[in-house]
């Protein structure tokens, strides 16, 4: 019988440039908006609607940081967002250990905004000492979130670079979690994708 996680948090990863969306660099993906709201927004909603809270890693963007405090998500400005998700990542985590000592993390991205409530709490519902990484499957694909025990918690404030946590993936102890839900393989990378991740809501 898995130990049960007592103290989850949500880290929302939205400190990327998304340089495919927009080149120029004057438009956020994140604030891009489906049925009315940003994208951002709506990742973190369904984080908030799996009863977790949640904890947004950003750049230096006041309104996407404004988006995202409104619906009662915590904000930590990454310095080194630039040098990769890596950095982002460790960042996060670091300030979730200080703040708050959790069981387990939920690494979610902020360009993922369809990902079902349900999912997210099947995902939190397996993660323990017996499988201390967690990852949906949908249709014998692994996507996001990923779930992380406490026993990863070290190896993630160690990560640099672009990478994310991908070396933790392959060389930990992954357990999968099959899903009915097609989201979690979707995210926002160009203005074409706005109108996919909304049919899939």
């Amino acid at each position: 019988m898995p130990e049960p996680a007592s103290r989850v948090h949500a880290l929302l990863l939205a400190a990327g440039f998304g340089r495919r969306f927009d080149p120029s660099g004057r438009k956020s993906k994140l604030m891009a908006t489906i049925d009315g709201e940003p994208v951002a927004v709506l990742a973190a909603r369904a984080l908030a609607g799996a009863g977790l809270p949640v904890l947004a890693v950003v750049r230096e963007d006041a309104e996407l940081a404004e988006a995202l405090r409104a619906v009662g998500v915590e904000i930590s400005v990454c310095p080194a967002a630039a040098l990769g998700m890596g950095h982002s990542l460790a960042h996060g985590v670091t300030q979730l250990i200080a703040a708050h000592a959790p069981d387990a993390i939920v690494v979610a991205l902020a360009d993922m905004p369809s990902i079902r409530t349900g999912t997210i709490r099947d995902l939190v519902a397996a993660v323990g000492p017996d499988a201390p990484i967690v990852v949906p499957e949908f249709d014998g694909r692994r996507g996001h979130p990923v779930v992380f025990w406490r026993s990863c918690f070290e190896a993630l404030t160690e990560l640099s670079g672009d990478r994310g946590a991908a070396a933790l993936l392959r060389e930990g102890t992954v357990h999968r979690v099959p899903v009915r839900d097609p989201a979690i393989l979707l995210d926002i990378d160009r203005p074409d994708d706005l109108r996919g991740a909304s049919e899939s809501r």
